[in-house]
């Protein structure tokens, strides 16, 4: 069966025979000596299954006896043997429908199926017991000793995982980077409440909490820069980079037309051009005493002979006498000579000139620059990382400035009509990107942040990832669209990963190893282009899951479980003691405050150890799993309301022990037909 109730006993098979037919259905009814037996013993009332059961298993202990049905001192001494037969008999009888579901569940295969394997236990099989009705037959004799919910003070933690929390506490206690924690045990177990309150606690504060900014890469736009900030001061920084950028762009825009730069440039451009003209005019004297003209054409500057103001005819000049031509031609192609050296220095005299421009255009840029970022530097550039990034966009400034008041850029609007409308009209690439920002560091002894990844587990919402908006497809992806992952988030605390979710996404497991081998957050596939600067891991990684989920991420990522030098194990069992029964019942009475439900009386926690007890498959033990015993309090919270009662009874626990494991059972025997079918 699914839920087997009594360690099985074959020798007193022989003694249950008298009430086999009705043990192994104690819904239906029973034959009618059976029922007259059960009336004789009970006063004559209607009976419910379970005390038909135990009458019928009292009459037959009296038939064997020798003695009248309804002695109950007689009856007691041998209702153990005959229900431990009896239930033997209902195991063989029930077992023979449910087999296949046992020996092979269709894996979760729906919700039914994941109750039935929560009911049974971890790894799905039954414990080695009987049907839960027949268990009230004995609870005089065996039921232990526990407290109504109302008597004690309600506790909504794991049961019996001292153990495992306490290793999870050791291994997280461990001080500096890398010791990592894998924690092997299933959410009906120990709840990730649990773990994650213990490992919050004695995570030491290994490094300080941090905000993470990207910023544009002056050298090489494909490599974004990291820069980490004091905790809470990357939202202030990036708004005050930006009022920074805005005032800067308006002071050069203003600088352009201003008459300090007109005038410079007007004295930069005189000094220039009369040191090239009074060149040219001394080689221009020369030449008039010469008798000789230096004219300037089309084609550039030509020197030829005068006569008396005039410039000599080539026909006329050619009627000279020879040694006169020749002598004119020597003074002309000498004063040539002189004027093609003096035209030569022209492009060095123009190269000057620009350089003057430039230098008097870069210093008054600087001048407006430094004046609009004063504050932000003076808030900001104690580091040094800070520093370099403020003085390189400062620098990208000015040259883009310079280069268009020049007029050597290409023609294109001012560089403040260039940019995204948001924020302040400023270009993307001296915006700051607010990566990942939290509150204020706290006090050291507060407990450390503790980050879930308990639904998508993929490398993006690990590690991080590049988003664009709808309408941004057309450009190329920057800085600005970097967005963070749960790795970040956690930084100076715990990364609490589902080895579950993880097994599902293989990019994550991997994201995840590499993670962990590197110590460095890296966003690999922000885009083909782009390689953003890694960021240091400084979150404990502590990874939960069950057998089933840690051996699947084993086979995805083999390399991951060698990383995670901590390990803690979670208890299936634990002693079936005084303290952990009190310990069950305080559990309890918190899922009668969560779930609204009446209240347990002493009879009713007694049941639900013996359940408790059944469960663990094992003597002296109790069941570590609380959640299959809060479903049957819940569907005996129906029957006790039904009645009129304001309080369980073990009554109500037996009766819905029973009627749930057949639901179940028909459940799992209609999930095998189902299977067969197809």
């Amino acid at each position: 069966m699914f839920f087997k109730l009594f360690k099985t006993d074959r020798a007193a098979a022989a003694v249950a025979a008298p009430v086999q037919a009705e043990v192994a259905d104690p819904g239906e009814g029973a034959s009618a000596s059976q029922d007259d037996t059960a009336a004789a013993v009970n006063g004559g009332r209607t009976l419910t299954g379970v005390e038909k059961m135990e009458a019928s298993a009292r009459a037959a202990v009296a038939e064997a006896k020798g003695v009248e049905p309804g002695d109950e001192a007689v009856a007691a001494s041998g209702l153990g043997d005959v229900l431990k037969a009896a239930n033997t008999n209902v195991e063989a009888d029930v077992q023979a429908d449910v087999e296949p579901v046992v020996k092979d569940p269709t894996p979760r295969a729906s919700a039914g199926i994941a109750a039935i394997s929560v009911i049974t236990g971890a790894d799905g099989a039954s414990s080695d017991a009987a049907s839960p009705a027949a268990a009230s037959s004995n609870a005089s004799a065996s039921s232990p000793t526990c407290q109504a919910t109302s008597d004690v003070t309600p506790f909504e933690g794991p049961i019996g995982q001292e153990r495992a929390l306490a290793d999870v506490s050791r291994a997280a206690s461990v001080g500096g980077p890398g010791f990592h924690i894998a924690v092997v045990a299933s959410a009906d177990l120990l709840a990730g409440e649990a773990i994650r309150a213990v490992v919050a606690n004695s995570v030491p504060r290994s490094a300080p909490v941090v905000d993470w900014v990207y910023v544009h890469n002056f050298d090489d736009a494909s490599r974004p820069r990291a820069l980490a900030l004091p905790a809470g001061e990357a939202p202030t920084f990036a708004a005050a980079v930006h009022d920074a950028v805005a005032e800067a762009l308006a002071a050069l825009a203003t600088a352009r037309g201003a008459e300090e730069r007109i005038a410079r440039r007007r004295s930069i451009d005189a000094e220039t051009r009369d040191a090239l003209e009074d060149r040219l005019l001394a080689i221009k004297t020369r030449a008039e005493m010469q008798n000789l003209a230096v004219l300037r054409t089309p084609n550039g500057y030509v020197v030829a002979p005068v006569h008396e103001g005039k410039v000599v005819k080539p026909e006329v000049f050619a009627r000279l006498p020879e040694a006169m031509r020749v002598d004119v031609e020597a003074r002309v192609r000498s004063m040539q000579d002189e004027l093609a050296a003096a035209l030569a220095e022209r492009p060095a005299v123009e190269r000057e000139r620009r350089r003057r421009l430039v230098a008097a255009d870069t210093e008054l840029a600087r001048a407006a620059v430094k004046a609009a970022f004063a504050d932000v530097v003076a808030a900001f550039g104690a580091d040094a990382a800070t520093a370099r990034h403020l003085a390189a966009l400062g620098d990208a400034l000015v040259a883009e400035w310079v280069e268009r008041a020049d007029g050597t850029a290409p023609a294109t609007p001012d560089i403040a009509q260039l940019a995204d409308r948001a924020p302040r009209g400023i270009p993307r690439r001296t915006r700051v990107n607010v990566f990942h920002s939290s509150a204020a560091t706290a006090e050291p002894s507060d407990a450390a942040r503790v980050v879930d990844v308990t639904t998508q587990a993929s490398a993006a919402m690990l590690v991080g990832h590049a988003r664009r908006g709808e309408r941004d497809h057309d450009r190329a992806v920057d800085h600005l669209d970097l967005a963070c992952g749960a790795a970040h988030r956690a930084g100076g605390g715990v990364l609490l990963v589902d080895a579950g979710r993880l097994a599902h996404f293989a990019d994550g497991a991997t994201a995840l190893d590499h993670l962990l081998a590197t110590s460095e957050i890296a966003i690999e596939d922000a885009a083909p282009s782009l390689l953003p600067e890694p960021i240091p891991l400084t979150a404990r990684v502590v990874l939960v899951g069950d057998r089933d989920g840690i051996d699947q991420l084993a086979r995805i990522a083999p390399g991951l479980l060698a990383r995670l030098r901590g390990t803690a194990h979670c208890d299936e069992t634990m002693s079936d003691t005084d303290e952990a029964r009190e310990m069950l019942a305080r559990r309890m009475a918190a899922a009668v405050a969560l779930h609204d439900l009446v209240g347990l009386d002493a009879t009713a926690v007694a049941g639900l150890v013996d359940l408790s007890r059944r469960m663990a498959g094992e003597g002296a033990r109790l069941s570590c799993r609380i959640a299959p015993l809060i479903d049957v309090a819940r569907e005996a919270d129906v029957l006790a309301r039904r009645d009129g009662r304001q309080t369980m009874t073990r009554a109500d626990i037996d009766a819905a022990a029973s009627a749930r494991e057949r639901s179940l059972a028909a459940l799992g025997g209609a999930a095998v037909t189902r299977g067969a079918r197809r």
